[in-house]
C-alpha cells in the first residue's frame, strides 16, 4: 500500500524458450513473461508491428499466446515476412501458443526489433498446463518496482527491503537481493538535480531582489506624490497605523496581481515551449505544474511585498501632519 502511491510494481520471469514453426528449423532465444503492468512500462519501447497486445483472456494465461520480436518472427518465416506469423500457431516448449503480434523497437532504444525474444503472460508462465520455459534455462523470479520521481528510488528500495522483512524474516537476505538500478547514475542524477535547482534558485531569488526594489521605487514615489494627501488624512485623525497598514495593503495588492499574471504568462510559456521542443526534437517533453507550487509562489509574492513594502509604508506613516500639508 505504501509503494502504491509512488511506485509501479510488476513481476518478470526471464530465460529461454525453444520455438518452432512447422517448416523451420527450431530456434532457441531468450524469453520474458511479464504481467500487464509490466508491458505497460514497456509499451513505448517495443511498439506493435503487426497485430495486437494480449487480451484479458491471454493475461490471465485461459488462452495460450505469445508476441515475438521482429528479429525472431524474421528468422522463423523469413526475411520480410516475419508479420505474417500473426494469428499463426507456434510451438513453444512442449506446447503450443498463438503469436498475438510481432514488435519492433522505438527509434533510439535497445528493444526486442534487431534481437530474437518471445514475450509470454506471466499467467501463462506460471500455469501448470502451459507451455512453460525449459526448467533448466529459467533465471530466478524478478520483482520490478519502478519509482515515480528519481528523488524516491531510495525510499521505495527501503519500502521493499522492509516488505521483505516482515514476510520472509530476518533471513531474507539468503534468499533475495534488492538492487536499485544504476545507483552510481542515480547518485550523478541527484547531484546534477540539486545543482540545477540552486541555480534556477539563484535566478529567482535575484529576480525577485529586483522585483522587490521595483515595488520600494514604486511605493516610495506614491508615498512623495501622496505626501499632501497623507497630512489631510493624519490632520483628520488617521493614525500612523492607519497609514502603514494602507501603504502595506498596496504593496501586497501589486504583488498579488503580479503573481496571478505571472503564473498565467509563466505556465501558458511553459506548455508553449515544451510543445515546440516535442515537435522539433521528438523528445518526449512536458511541461507540468501543481497547485502547491502555485501557491507557494502566491506566498512569496506576498512576502516580496511586505518586506520591500515596509520602508515605504514607514516612511509615509512616519511624516509630520503639518509639513505633509505644506507639501506642494
Amino acid at each position: 500500500a505504501r509503494l502504491g502511491a509512488r511506485a509501479t510494481v510488476t513481476r518478470r520471469a526471464s530465460g529461454a524458450g525453444r520455438v518452432t514453426l512447422e517448416g523451420a528449423r527450431p530456434r532457441v532465444t531468450p524469453a520474458q513473461a511479464i504481467d500487464a503492468a509490466g508491458w505497460a512500462l514497456q509499451a513505448r519501447a517495443m511498439p506493435v508491428l503487426a497485430g495486437a497486445p494480449f487480451t484479458a483472456d491471454e493475461w490471465a494465461g485461459r488462452v495460450p499466446a505469445a508476441m515475438l520480436s521482429r528479429a525472431l518472427a524474421d528468422s522463423l518465416a523469413g526475411a520480410g515476412r516475419g508479420t505474417g506469423l500473426v494469428g499463426r500457431t507456434v510451438q513453444l516448449g512442449a506446447g503450443t501458443v498463438r503469436v498475438a503480434a510481432v514488435l519492433g523497437s522505438a527509434e533510439g532504444r535497445l528493444a526486442p526489433d534487431g534481437m530474437p525474444m518471445v514475450l509470454l503472460p506471466l499467467a501463462l508462465h506460471e500455469a501448470a498446463a502451459a507451455p512453460l520455459l525449459p526448467p533448466e534455462s529459467v533465471e530466478p523470479p524478478v520483482l520490478l518496482v519502478r519509482a515515480r520521481a528519481v528523488e524516491e528510488v531510495q525510499a521505495v528500495k527501503a519500502d521493499v527491503e522492509r516488505w521483505l522483512e516482515a514476510r520472509e524474516g530476518p533471513g531474507w537476505r539468503e534468499l533475495a537481493r534488492v538492487e536499485a538500478n544504476g545507483d552510481a547514475r542515480l547518485a550523478q542524477m541527484r547531484q546534477g538535480m540539486l545543482i540545477f535547482r540552486l541555480l534556477m534558485g539563484s535566478f529567482a531569488a535575484i529576480a525577485l531582489v529586483v522585483g522587490g526594489i521595483g515595488i520600494m521605487n514604486v511605493l516610495l514615489a506614491s508615498v512623495i506624490e501622496r505626501t499632501r494627501e497623507i497630512g489631510i488624512r493624519r490632520a483628520a485623525g488617521a493614525r500612523a497605523r492607519d497609514i502603514l497598514l494602507q501603504l502595506l495593503s498596496e504593496s501586497v495588492a501589486i504583488t498579488g496581481v503580479g503573481s496571478v499574471l505571472g503564473a498565467a504568462l509563466g505556465l501558458g510559456a511553459a506548455f508553449a515551449a515544451t510543445a515546440v521542443m516535442r515537435a522539433k526534437t521528438g523528445a518526449l517533453l512536458f511541461a507540468a505544474f501543481t497547485w502547491p507550487t502555485v501557491l507557494a509562489a502566491a506566498g512569496v509574492s506576498v512576502v516580496v511585498g511586505l518586506v520591500f513594502g515596509t520602508y515605504p509604508a514607514l516612511r509615509g506613516a512616519r511624516l509630520s501632519p503639518v509639513e505633509a500639508m505644506r507639501h506642494e
